[in-house]
């Protein structure tokens, strides 16, 4: 059980007249009640096994405190706070005997003899000597007064002999005793059947994290004046963690001021005491050594630190993690990527990383060439820039077409680039130019996208006709679309016309926006049959291309010019078309945005 020495205790807390080798601590000062996980808790009261599993200072105790606390009339419950000397499964029965016999006396009475009289160093029949007691014990159960068996800290004493006496007390409970465990691991039972037949519930990390309610409570609890704008800092960061929520408050009892710096401010020492002493310091050294060296990424999967630490035992580590409960957070239902704790991961940062490994900067550039061998640039970008290489950044986005910056919604994401890459880097190559021109453009930042384009006059004349043509015709489409932001019609349709005249065939994103351009002035124009030409061929060009969110968008602009001219019917299939084109397209490319679009047209059109 987590130990908050210096809070504290309720005086008012009532304990249990049943000894002090089964004392049942009361709950600190200023604990958070939380009855709807004791309510959800008591439903599993018709079961047989409660099972709390959650790392390090999640509440796990404190909630099987309370829930003790608030059991109906007739309930009774017996507390057995284990250690590491309990990994003896002699040691560990001979208390639990002892423990039900302050309920029943006689229970059990050669059952004891017989294990206080055996020898550590030889075999002992552990389940036949539970199928006895448990035999005995179901005789004096009442189904008025039930028991609540209560295995605290299971994971100090946790072992493979313990694990499958356990695993037989469990088969073979009789009526009238359940069992609530609390651990920092999951045990290695068998608990399908359990599950399956409604005698199991769970309770895990994600159920324990304080909602932002209990946080605030806890908060104006703890009696300290803190600002709006921190505890929302403080609720972002700590993550529903009651062990790094409270630290920080012992750390801030007068509270703070506007708009500190959250995570580990003043409570640094504290945390990091806890943490080193309760999780990092427990860990084998190669296991330190990954925590250290993984903590720089916000998500990571056992291939990435494969390839990050040169080894080949990085998914025996996270499982590793994963059973101890080391502030591993899921981040798919695969159990593929994972990230650590925010608190967790700011105290890692804080250290220094192993002298024999590989530099922070060497990690990011390993990472970086991961990512972007994987297709995700993104990924693969920032890394270049955390490991302070904007040129790999530069090298890795020319990679990028026209096409993707369209089709996959980037805009935002080369803007945010824009503001690590050093000007002079981004005005180096003509892809460049055009890339953040394009996004500065469709990003309405008309001046901006004017000013880089401009840019490319340094590369002409170029090296060759075709490149020539190339760049003028790329010049083109941007000052066209760029023109047509301005609200000029007709320099927008020279510059859009000639662009799609001398455009390479491989240019099909510039193509594609400039025929669009081109069928919405047409519209403004009110030449229809123009626009329904214009829109036909864009309509062949996203198709050859094979692109769904540029095949969506050109029907978009087909509804637009069938609703100009009345056809509100057709207006509506084209939107429909368009909208089956975006269904089943992964979520990480986000369409929401067009699809809202489509929608909110259509309700128009209908209308």
């Amino acid at each position: 059980m987590t130990d908050f020495s210096t809070l504290p205790i309720r005086q008012e807390a009532s304990a249990p007249a049943i000894g002090s080798r089964f004392y049942r601590p009361p709950l600190p000062a200023g604990d958070v009640y939380r009855p709807r996980l004791c309510e959800r808790m008591r439903t599993g009261l018709d079961g047989r096994l409660l099972l709390v599993s959650a790392p390090a200072g999640f509440g796990k105790s404190s909630l099987a405190i309370e829930f003790c606390e608030s059991l109906d009339d007739g309930w009774r419950s017996l507390w057995l706070g284990l250690s590491a000397r309990d990994c003896d499964p002699g040691r560990f029965l001979e208390r639990l005997l002892e423990g039900l016999r302050q309920y029943f006396p006689s229970l059990g009475d050669d059952a004891l003899a017989i294990l206080k009289m055996r020898q550590r160093h030889q075999p002992f029949a552990f389940e036949a000597w539970l199928d006895g007691l448990l035999d005995e014990l179901a005789e004096q159960l009442s189904a008025k007064t039930p028991l609540l068996l209560v295995l605290d800290d299971y994971h100090l004493a946790q072992g493979v002999v313990l694990d499958r006496c356990l695993q037989f007390l469990l088969n073979h409970m009789p009526a009238g005793l359940v069992l609530l465990i609390t651990s920092r691991q999951r045990p290695d039972w068998h608990l399908a059947r359990l599950r399956l037949s409604r005698q199991l519930l769970e309770f895990n990390e994600q159920d324990l994290r304080l909602t932002a309610e209990e946080m605030l409570e806890l908060v104006t609890a703890s009696g300290s004046r803190v600002s709006g704008e921190v505890i929302e800092r403080l609720i972002e960061r700590s993550e529903g963690w009651i062990a790094g929520l409270r630290l920080w408050l012992l750390a801030h009892p007068e509270g703070a001021a506007q708009g500190c710096e959250v995570p580990l401010t003043g409570a640094e020492e504290l945390i990091r005491d806890y943490l080193l002493e309760e999780v990092i310091d427990k860990q084998s050294a190669e296991v330190q050594a990954f925590l250290l060296q993984t903590a720089r990424f916000e998500r990571f999967c056992a291939e990435l630190c494969d390839v990050l630490l040169d080894s080949h035992e990085s998914a025996e580590i996270l499982r590793h993690l994963q059973r101890h409960q080391v502030f591993l957070v899921p981040l798919d239902d695969q159990g593929v990527w994972f990230r650590y704790h925010h608190l967790f991961s700011d105290l890692l940062l804080t250290r220094d990383l192993p002298a024999a490994g590989p530099s922070a900067a060497a990690l990011h550039l390993r990472a970086c060439r991961w990512f972007s061998s994987r297709g995700l640039l993104d990924e693969a970008v920032d890394q270049a820039l955390r490991a302070g290489h904007p040129e790999v950044a530069a090298s890795l986005v020319q990679s990028l077409s026209e096409e993707q910056l369209l089709a996959e919604q980037n805009v935002a994401t080369l803007l945010r680039w824009k503001m690590d890459l050093p000007d002079s880097l981004l005005a180096s190559a003509p892809r460049l130019v055009v890339l953040y021109g394009w996004a500065l453009a469709l990003a309405c930042q008309l001046d901006a996208a004017e000013e880089l384009a401009a840019q490319l006059a340094r590369f002409l004349p170029a090296p060759d006709a075709a490149t020539q043509r190339d760049l003028l015709a790329q010049w083109q489409a941007l000052a066209g679309i760029i023109a047509r932001g301005r609200g000029d019609i007709e320099l927008a349709e020279r510059h859009c016309a000639e662009a799609i005249e001398h455009l390479p065939a491989e240019r099909s994103g510039p193509r594609l926006m400039c025929l669009s351009s081109l069928a919405n002035l047409a519209i403004v124009r009110g030449d229809s049959w123009r626009a329904r030409g214009l829109n036909r061929e864009a309509l062949e060009l996203a198709q050859r291309v094979g692109n769904p969110l540029l095949e969506a968008l050109v029907h978009y602009d087909r509804a637009r010019v069938l609703q100009a001219r009345g056809e509100v019917r057709r207006a509506e299939s084209e939107l429909e078309q368009g909208l089956a084109r975006l269904n089943g397209l992964p979520a990480h490319r986000r369409y929401a945005r067009c699809a809202d679009v489509c929608w909110s047209t259509r309700a128009t059109c209908a209308a």
